[in-house]
């Protein structure tokens, strides 16, 4: 038998998407019925112009100078133009618009760990040697006993890349480590520092660097911002904090290396936080290499 109880859900959401859909459409004709009844041109139409991850509300205030008293332009929710007006007014708006449709570029940041892991054994034993005689029914034996003592840390050094693809103005993640060998350090420092309003039990926390490149203009120049971040459980809840207060920022070119383990600034907190345990328990010490590189779209 099916459980009614499941069904609920999913007819909420088409509900919920009925709703918004029939609520964006009777906008749309509420709009052209009141300009229309403004004494709006009968010959002027709708269009809807996307500004890809352009400015809305800036390309609004261009059209509507370029237009003049009386623009009928609205943004919509999801950021596009709605323009009333004739064909001539189109042309005009078609053409300002692709002046200023920021098209989205992707940047390409290529990642090198460079660090150093270890892991250590102690261990304590006894080893040694001797004999048994048996003579004339008398047993005589004899040990010699060494204890031993055996202290073994083994250092890896490593060099692993990877890369990250991230739309400029967007964010990406780079994890750090599986489990943070310092999170008490880092739950006080947080603490003092007013990221939480009291002290939190963290469980299966991992480390993690939030990069978000935004490129200038045409570039070269990339501003690249990486704030650092905990996520992980919080009384079995999904929980996560960003250290917005040590967050680092830097202008680069393309093409350029950024060194974020060797930063002056801040440095007791990325000496702490740039360490991770991965899946095999290892400790590992990090110091990371980022190099971005613009991906510009393709002509249309």
């Amino acid at each position: 038998m099916t459980n009614p109880s499941r069904r609920v859900p999913r007819r909420a959401i088409l509900r919920s998407m009925k709703r918004a859909l029939s609520g964006y459409l009777a906008a749309c004709v509420t709009l052209v019925a009141v300009l229309s009844s403004s004494g709006a041109d009968p010959a002027s139409r709708l269009e809807v112009y996307s500004l890809g991850t352009g400015d809305a509300e800036s390309a609004k205030e261009a059209v509507e100078a370029m237009l003049g008293d009386g623009a009928d332009v609205i943004v919509d929710r999801t950021g596009r133009l709605m323009v009333i007006g004739t064909d001539q007014d189109h042309a005009k708006v078609a053409d300002l618009v692709d002046k200023l449709t920021v098209r989205p570029v992707n940047v390409r940041i290529d990642v090198q760990f460079l660090g150093s892991s270890s892991s250590s054994r102690d261990a304590a034993g006894v080893s040694g040697g001797g004999s048994v005689i048996v003579r004339n029914g008398k047993v005589n034996s004899s040990f010699v006993l060494k204890p031993e003592l055996e202290s073994r840390k083994t250092t890896l050094t490593e060099n692993v890349g990877q890369q990250l693809m991230v739309m400029s103005g967007r964010q990406g993640f780079l994890q750090v480590g599986e489990r943070v060998p310092y999170i008490d350090w880092l739950v006080d420092y947080g603490y003092h520092g007013g990221y939480y309003s009291e002290r939190i039990m963290w469980e299966n926390v991992g480390s993690y660097l939030v990069v978000e490149p935004l490129v200038l203009g045409d570039g070269p120049m990339i501003r690249i911002r990486l704030t650092p971040e905990l996520k992980g459980l919080v009384d079995g809840n999904p929980y996560r904090v960003s250290y917005s207060k040590v967050a680092t920022e830097v202008v680069v070119n393309d093409g350029e290396s950024l060194r974020i383990g060797g930063s002056a600034e801040n440095r007791e907190f990325y000496s702490r936080f740039l360490v991770g345990v991965d899946a095999s328990s290892r400790q590992k010490a990090l110091d990371i290499l980022l190099t971005p590189h613009i991906i510009k779209p393709s002509a249309r």
